[in-house]
């Protein structure tokens, strides 16, 4: 007689592959434990969703598992699809995506009034390491063993090795086909992907971010007065100047700012002007050292003046972010000395 099926849904496949991992009843071909610390099923991210996803923190590995109810080569073949295109979403935003990860395993154990297995603060320490391992499965029916064959040469069209799980009709996950040893090798071959974390921001905290950096950089060595809104932070160390990031739609601009009353902007420029390939030599021939606004031309609207550089304006990530507070702090450096001295 027939066994009954019981995994009648993605939702329960789901289910007894997280059981599974959670278990630490797995065993790969090799002898390895498929297992997980914390695991969560339907994770949401960026308009996917991920039918498991675990973190074994001994290995520092995240493991992703894509469910395929159906026992098809088309439905098999769209399984593989969705996983290369979760590698994709996570090269770009893993940072986020473990933020997230996070987010959805502490609420779902306060849900359950569970005990919290990772702490807040050591889950910032594991991502902040900037790396982190991951590891692609898919989840298939047992009905799909005669087409092993075929799920073998899907494997060999990828350029890296996802792993193959079954479900039986009892519900229980297991990376065996029960083929023979070296056809369940193969099937269950995975690569671990390092995948390097960074991390990104929206146009406000990106400039509330620099102004926190800058702060932890220059210590006690500057005391200056700082504001940031929806497009720049601005940093006043002299009167009647300040060092600023401006974003705009199409650059960033890096820069002292002279906005003072006409006589003083015009003695600070030249004063800076006279010192021009000194300050190149330190920020670089790039930077500019201009006057800036109508009046210096018709007598009338504002005289300021400026030294300043652009970069165009990319994604807010941690790369861009280190970059703009070492020019800054660079900035700062060159140009307070210089100002001061104009005061003596």
């Amino acid at each position: 007689m027939e066994k009954e099926d019981k995994v009648t849904s993605e939702e329960i496949m789901s289910d007894k592959v997280k059981t599974a991992l959670l278990s630490g009843m797995m065993k790969l071909p090799n002898g390895k434990k498929l297992k997980c610390d914390i695991a969560l099923r339907e994770f949401t991210f960026k308009k996917g969703r991920y039918d498991v996803v675990g973190y074994n923190k001994r290995k520092n590995t995240i493991y992703i598992i894509e469910c395929k109810l159906g026992t098809n080569i088309i439905s098999i073949g769209q399984a593989f699809g969705q996983v290369l295109a979760y590698k994709s979403i996570l090269i770009e935003r893993g940072y986020e995506f473990l933020e997230r990860f996070y987010d959805r395993y502490f609420a779902d154990v306060a849900k359950t009034k569970g005990h919290i297995k990772i702490k807040l603060e050591d889950w910032r320490k594991i991502i902040d390491r900037r790396k982190m391992n991951f590891r692609f499965f898919i989840a298939l029916k047992e009905q799909v063993r005669n087409l092993y064959k075929e799920i073998l040469s899907i494997k060999d069209d990828m350029n890296f090795k996802i792993g193959v799980l079954i479900v039986t009709k009892e519900g229980i996950c297991t990376p065996r086909f029960g083929i023979n040893k070296e056809i369940d090798n193969k099937l269950a071959e995975n690569d671990k992907i390092e995948i390097p974390l960074i991390k990104k921001y929206t146009k406000v905290s990106f400039l509330e971010n620099i102004e926190e950096k800058l702060k932890e950089k220059l210590g006690n060595k500057y005391k200056f007065k700082s504001h940031s809104d929806n497009y720049t932070t601005q940093f006043k160390l002299f009167p009647g100047t300040h060092y600023e990031v401006w974003i705009t739609k199409k650059h960033i601009e890096i820069a002292l700012h002279i906005e003072t009353y006409k006589n003083k902007t015009e003695k600070i420029f030249s004063f800076l002007k006279l010192r021009e390939n000194q300050i190149k030599s330190s920020l670089g021939k790039h930077v500019k050292i201009e006057k800036w606004g109508k009046g210096w031309e018709t007598g009338k609207g504002i005289y300021w003046a400026r030294v300043y550089e652009r970069l165009p304006r990319k994604v807010f990530d941690e790369n861009l972010l280190n970059e703009i507070v070492r020019k800054m702090e660079k900035y700062i450096e060159v140009l307070q000395p210089l100002l001061e001295q104009i005061e003596k």
